[in-house]
């Protein structure tokens, strides 16, 4: 299988040194996207959203004004993805698009398509006004590990006990088949509120994945709400990460980003 390309554009009102500033100077970067150390040639990124989710890959290739290139996993597991930023300017205004390479299928297209709008809304904000526009938490919870489909690991997925212990503090209730998991989960100081998950297997261009979505979150006290969250999050990549490391063949290469269709 060969990955899919997603393609966002947006015209800013403003000009192309600063629409430049805004997609490559942390600071900046922080007020509408997300926090970051760094951005350079051949450097490692981490764009932190402050809620439990990040993206991590590395710069390949950075050309002031005009484009910036980088390769990113959400959580530093599961598929890469291949960013393209182009910028173009446009008498006092700038052009600025996003190449999204590594989709698998119609489903993550759409996802991606309207992600990458709302990004762009937020940049064109930030340029053209100046003021601060990033989200404040995302109310989804998910990650995706490549993970074979083996009995051991189908073992463990059916097993209620282990879901407790990789899931402390709270009750872990597991329903389901053999396909595809669904877990409820609730602590002392919830209030009665029960939040919900769903893990599975699937497939990303040709390689066997487990995903899981975990939702719920608003249903909480508001004050509790991204705190417990990230929480989660970093329960939810731990344990992915610990499958892929076991079930995922890590040896494997990836796919080369070098098809778009």
């Amino acid at each position: 299988m060969h990955p899919l390309t997603v393609v966002r554009q947006k015209v800013l009102q403003a000009s192309w040194e600063h629409c430049w500033h805004c997609l490559a100077t942390p600071a900046i970067v922080a007020e509408w996207f997300a926090d970051t150390d760094l951005i350079a040639p051949g450097h490692r990124v981490v764009f932190d959203f402050g809620d439990g989710d990040f993206f991590a890959g590395r710069v390949t290739d950075c050309e002031p004004p005009s484009a910036l290139r980088l390769t990113w996993r959400f959580w530093d597991i599961g598929p890469s993805y291949d960013i393209a930023y182009v910028l173009s300017p446009l008498g006092r205004a700038t052009e600025v698009s996003v190449i999204d390479r590594g989709s698998d299928g119609p489903d993550e297209v759409g996802s991606l398509r309207e992600g990458w709008e709302d990004f762009l809304t937020r940049l064109q904000t930030r340029a053209e006004t100046g003021e601060p526009c990033r989200y404040r938490w995302s109310e989804s919870l998910g990650g995706t590990c490549f993970a074979e489909d083996v009995p051991e690991l189908r073992a463990r997925l059916a097993d209620a006990g282990w879901w407790q212990r990789c899931f402390p503090g709270g009750r872990v209730t597991l329903g389901g088949d053999t396909r595809s998991y669904r877990l409820q989960f609730s602590e002392p100081g919830w209030g009665g509120v029960v939040t919900a998950a769903h893990v599975r297997f699937e497939g990303h261009l040709g390689r066997a994945c487990l995903r899981a979505s975990h939702g719920g979150w608003t249903a909480l006290p508001h004050d509790t709400q991204v705190g417990i969250r990230r929480r989660y999050a970093g329960l939810w990549r731990d344990l992915l990460v610990s499958i892929e490391t076991e079930f995922g063949l890590r040896d494997r290469p990836q796919y080369a980003v070098d098809v778009t269709s």
